[in-house]
């Protein structure tokens, strides 16, 4: 079986992405509300059971809850509700919302690697792997940043 269906990205995104878009549309929720609780430094191993690479829905349902109720007790549940109608509106105009509004530094990168350990015996370096990674990486979405740099 080659590498390429063993390592099955596809339902590696699309099971992480269940789960982590939710998660970081309340993150989303909690910053624009300035509301006192950690977000994307949450620590990620607290989200994950076992070396799969993937999250573990309990986990990251658990911790939704938890930054739902910190916002509603900071702004209160109409405000907390309308900031959330906002933030869904404009994640669902994305197609690829996990790659959009996930933290890659934080989040992503962190469970490929950890799958990539678990199913195959010669480990690449953190940077040779980053930058591997890096020279396939498909960065249009990042032109609109740096134009904005560049007007700085």
């Amino acid at each position: 079986m080659s590498l390429k269906k063993i390592f099955d990205f596809e339902g590696w995104r699309s099971s992480n992405s269940k789960h982590l878009v939710p998660l970081f549309a309340e993150y989303a929720v909690a910053q624009k509300l300035s509301t006192p609780i950690k977000t994307i430094k949450y620590s990620l191993p607290k989200l994950y059971e076992d070396n799969t690479g993937l999250v573990s829905p309990n986990l990251v349902l658990k911790r939704i809850e938890q930054v739902r109720s910190a916002s509603i007790k900071h702004v209160g549940e109409q405000k907390y509700n309308e900031q959330l109608q906002e933030i869904i509106e404009l994640m669902e105009t994305t197609e690829c919302r996990m790659l959009k509004y996930v933290s890659g530094k934080d989040y992503l990168m962190p469970l490929l690697m950890i799958r990539i350990r678990e199913l195959i015996s010669s480990q690449p370096s953190k940077i040779n792997f980053r930058q591997r990674i890096a020279m396939k990486c498909d960065i249009s979405m990042l032109q609109s940043a740096k134009q904005h740099v560049l007007k700085a």
